[in-house]
């Protein structure tokens, strides 16, 4: 994970969950791209918040323009590195009461998300946010399991 820490911080995610119940889950998502932490109560939330920050961010570019009847904010130009509000070994040591994980979003290709999930010293390689979703649930699903 150093490896990414280092290179793309502001494509990464730090999740940190507080509650857990099958989908449900409840906390914090944390990127050095925002000033503060952006609460969710789903994992579904993480996603749609984080599509508006790598949209303002530029970076990882999105392989489309999403169309609305609503007036939307002007997607960013890609920025090979946007502005950085807070160090990343900073948001690293933020705990959720369950456990804490990070997502690296390398891409958005085909309107959605590949890159790597870091889960307990692990590193599981995701190509959509289905699949990215499907791993999040199997693995919290193993962690509550073993308490």
């Amino acid at each position: 994970m150093l490896k990414y820490a280092k290179s793309i911080p502001f494509n990464m995610i730090h999740v940190c969950i507080d509650e857990y119940d099958h989908f449900q889950m409840k906390g914090y998502a944390y990127n050095n791209t925002i000033e503060s932490p952006i609460e969710f109560f789903d994992i579904h939330e993480i996603i749609l918040r984080f599509e508006e920050v790598f949209n303002k961010n530029g970076n990882p570019l999105s392989s489309h323009l999403s169309r609305s009847f609503m007036k939307q904010e002007a997607v960013g130009r890609y920025q090979n590195k946007p502005e950085v509000l807070c160090d990343w070994e900073t948001i690293a040591k933020k705990r959720g009461k369950i456990t804490d994980f990070d997502i690296v979003v390398q891409s958005r290709r085909q309107a959605t998300w590949q890159g790597s999930l870091f889960f307990d010293g692990q590193e599981i390689v995701f190509q959509d946010v289905l699949e990215m979703i499907k791993i999040i649930d199997k693995k919290m699903n193993e962690l509550l399991k073993k308490s």
